[in-house]
């Protein structure tokens, strides 16, 4: 043997292997995707359920699906909701607040900031923004409720 049959050998092996190893990718890509899509028919086809295990064992029944009342993790239900069921106020207190309730979040921008009546210094979040510039009545997750001057 000779050195450029063998230089010949390796050049071809360099070109070669890449190529073989993407296509050996390419394959477990494609059987994946055939894997998922199947997966995802079977869910829609039970309603979201998957009654079958790892390589399609059957399981046994689930029995009924238990449904947790977590009115925190609702996300219908809206920040004066929210607030009212946290707040230890009186229904004579909610009476004269409940039409000045203001909700800051991080969302706000500063002319909405502005329009709500507070003075925005420009830094930090909103919440941190108008902090100590209104009667603070509580917080959320997502926002402060301050009470609105008259």
């Amino acid at each position: 043997m000779d050195w450029s049959t063998l230089l010949l050998g390796v050049m071809l092996g360099i070109l070669l292997l890449p190529t073989l190893l993407m296509l050996g990718l390419r394959l477990l890509m494609w059987l994946l995707a055939r894997k998922v899509k199947k997966l995802v028919k079977d869910l829609e086809a039970n309603g979201g359920q998957m009654h079958t295990f790892g390589f399609g064992l059957p399981t046994a029944d689930p029995g009924p699906v238990q449904v947790l009342d977590l009115p925190a993790l609702a996300p219908e239900m809206t920040l004066e909701e929210q607030f009212l069921q946290k707040t230890n106020l009186s229904p004579e207190e909610w009476e004269t607040v409940k039409d000045r309730l203001v909700f800051v979040h991080d969302d706000l921008t500063i002319a909405e900031l502005e329009e709500m009546g507070f003075e925005p210094t420009g830094l930090g979040t909103p919440r941190e923004q108008v902090h100590g510039q209104s009667q603070l009545l509580g917080t959320l997750d997502e926002a402060d409720v301050y009470v609105r001057r008259k």
